[in-house]
């Protein structure tokens, strides 16, 4: 065999391997980019289903003028789960956003910390010993601002994500279109980073009312 044979069998065999390291490659950036899309959208499902039925117990406990002991006690948790999910969701829109080099515009983590202030007020309230509080003027207004911003979010929320509702009642709120049009692909749809820029553009407007009321 001489040696331009060589060379050739040589430049042949470093092709295919070449072409089976991209194809490896890009078999796993798909199946990571699936895994990511996966937990995202179990991440959102989570956060809007909170925001939601946070935001409907607040009405409820508003109209009464008083809250209950168990009342307090899913408040604080729902709370607890829009931060954590609301922080996983937007540190990864920034992630994704430097990976295709486009700006986010998304500040980690807000505006979802003001859950936790939400969440902090709800557990300083004294009961007493007793299951339930009635509000006094000033506790209701405090839970009528916690409710106005996370009206903005259920609207940013319903506004962009398909098949996810908000309803004022009892009723579904993540439906099955909604795992249908986004369970593979929800990184490369628009929709959540769209959602991400409503809540924080609407949540602005809150700001300052909510440091002064809520942040010590």
């Amino acid at each position: 065999m001489n040696k331009r044979v060589i060379n050739i069998v040589i430049l042949s065999i470093s092709f295919i391997l070449v072409a089976v390291f991209g194809a490896k490659q890009y078999k796993d950036k798909l199946q990571y980019e699936r895994y990511l899309s996966f937990s995202l959208t179990n991440d959102i499902s989570s956060f809007a289903a909170a925001t939601v039925t946070a935001r409907n117990d607040l009405e409820e406990i508003i109209a009464n003028e008083q809250i209950t002991l168990e009342q307090a006690d899913l408040l604080q948790s729902k709370f607890q789960n829009i931060f954590t999910e609301g922080e996983r969701i937007i540190v990864l829109a920034e992630e994704w956003l430097k990976l295709k080099e486009q700006e986010g515009g998304v500040v980690v983590p807000y505006p979802v910390y003001m859950s936790v202030n939400f969440s902090n007020y709800i557990m300083r309230l004294e009961f007493f010993d007793s299951q339930s509080l009635a509000l006094s003027g000033e506790q209701v207004e405090k839970l009528e601002l916690m409710k106005a911003v996370l009206d903005e979010w259920a609207e940013a929320i319903e506004s962009n994500m398909t098949g996810i509702r908000a309803p004022r009642k009892r009723a579904t709120i993540v439906t099955t279109e909604y795992l249908d049009a986004y369970r593979d692909n929800m990184l490369k749809s628009h929709d959540w980073l769209e959602m991400l820029k409503q809540i924080q553009s609407s949540s602005k407007q809150f700001d300052r009312a909510v440091e002064s009321s809520f942040m010590y």
